[in-house]
């Protein structure tokens, strides 16, 4: 592998480990910044050979929208940059091009950045045995019963660490080999998100599994009594798990409550402010509410990120809500590659987590997309015939 290529990688990894607080985020720009820069300076381009590669530009020119409306608008400018900044490194998804990644480095990438993130919540588990402070979540808040309140840590890391089981389970289902390390480290890896006590994080990797069954269906090289017997125990698994988690609340919780666990507010107070104002230009990239309802200081985010992005870009919101569902259509074109179909859904499940968290134009999100859309890609154009 070329020291460019290396060198890209590293950042990327960098960066997906990092981003597990607000204040460390910043690590995260820098290497992604490095790696825009790195693939934009190579004069290796195959660019829109593919319609999937128009996916980013389009949501590039939708952040750019906002933008300028923001500022024509008189929007706060720090909010402005601050508020959806992710969507602007969509343009990162043209530096894997260029620095043509293969499937071997996608895999690695997403794997070793799997297992860092899972080991920070041993790490903080650990942490919490030894001197009771809990790493990781902001703490200190009443939380009332809730889910959060049995919760040791919280990052936003764990949406890879989804992807990578997903990528196992796919394997598992369509009976390829698995091996006794990677049977192992899925056992880490679900013990850490379900450690998370995340109501979003729980229910994509459910989500991801009950569409990886789905789709399974159409394999034909299993033998259809192998198949049946492993979809009868994996359904029997999923029981299972749903048990548990309503004999814990989980489900109790989720169907019925909507409290913010840290007593912020419901969501659909937040829904009926946020659509009251929706129109049809938008108001741009940091605007405020004008009837002076806010979640925080900052005023212009929402854990409602879907009604939060009609209210910023107004009709132009039509567009990433098309380029979601067409990534997720196209994605269904992997199924030939099981377990990069697996990892696939596993990595986009997080539009269900970012549907009640305020991070679904975060970088790690973005970059969680990019790597989706570049699968996709290099599924129909091999790199070695991409030039």
């Amino acid at each position: 592998m070329g020291d460019k290529k290396s060198f890209a990688l590293y950042s990327l990894i960098l960066g997906m480990c990092w981003n597990y607080s607000i204040s460390d985020r910043v690590v995260l720009y820098i290497s992604l910044l490095m790696l825009i820069s790195l693939g934009l300076a190579t004069n290796r381009y195959y660019l829109f050979k593919s319609k999937i590669d128009y996916v980013p530009l389009l949501f590039s020119l939708c952040w750019l929208y906002g933008v300028l409306l923001g500022f024509l608008r008189g929007n706060n400018s720090e909010s402005i940059i601050a508020n959806f900044f992710g969507m602007s490194l969509y343009i990162i998804y043209y530096s894997f091009c260029s620095l043509k990644f293969n499937i071997e480095n996608i895999l690695s990438l997403i794997k070793i950045s799997s297992i860092v993130n899972c080991i920070f919540f041993y790490i903080s588990v650990f942490l919490y045995l030894s001197d009771g402070r809990i790493y990781g979540v902001t703490t200190g808040e009443d939380l009332d019963g809730q889910m959060a309140g049995f919760r040791l840590y919280w990052s936003m890391g764990m949406l890879i660490v989804v992807g990578q089981m997903c990528l196992i389970f796919a394997k598992y289902v369509a009976g390829l080999k698995i091996k006794i390390s990677e049977y192992i480290l899925f056992l880490l890896m679900l013990v850490s998100v379900l450690g998370t006590f995340s109501k979003g994080f729980i229910l994509q990797f459910i989500a991801s599994c009950i569409v990886i069954l789905f789709f399974s269906s159409g394999i034909d090289q299993l033998d259809g009594k192998i198949k049946f017997k492993r979809l009868t125990w994996l359904i029997i698994v999923l029981v299972l798990l749903f048990t548990m988690l309503y004999d814990l609340g989980f489900i109790d919780s989720f169907l019925f409550s909507i409290e913010y666990e840290a007593g912020s507010g419901s969501r659909d107070e937040q829904r009926r402010f946020i659509v009251n104002e929706w129109t049809f230009l938008g108001e741009g990239l940091g605007a405020v509410l004008k009837s002076g309802y806010s979640r925080d200081e900052l005023g212009y985010g929402f854990e409602l990120n879907y009604e939060n992005l009609i209210h910023k870009i107004g009709v132009l919101s039509i567009l990433p809500f098309s380029m979601y569902i067409y990534t997720i259509y196209n994605l269904t074109g992997l199924k030939n590659n099981f377990e990069i179909f697996g990892l696939g859904v596993g990595l986009m499940s997080y539009l269900i987590s970012a549907y009640g968290n305020p991070f679904l134009f975060s970088p790690l999100a973005v970059i969680l997309h990019v790597v989706v859309l570049y699968l996709i890609r290099i599924s129909r154009i091999p790199v070695r015939d991409a030039l």
